[in-house]
């Protein structure tokens, strides 16, 4: 039974080796990426309290450019 053990602590080793030399020699730089990012929300702010009368939109529905909300 001893004999057959050191196989698998042989195997499990050159295994863990060939993970750690994979990941050592395989070391991705850091890409970047430069542009701009565009908020999908906007935040109406008066300085002056505003009375919303009529929604003409609801809440996640899909409108075209240019319609009122």
């Amino acid at each position: 039974v001893k004999r057959l053990v050191q196989p698998y602590y042989l195997l499990a080793l050159l295994i863990g080796g060939a993970i750690f030399w994979f990941n050592a020699t395989n070391r991705s730089t850091t890409t970047y990426f430069y542009g701009f990012a565009e908020n999908l929300e906007t935040e109406v702010n008066f300085n002056y309290p505003v009375i919303v009368k009529e929604l003409l939109v609801q809440e996640g529905e899909a409108v075209k450019a240019g319609a009122s909300l």
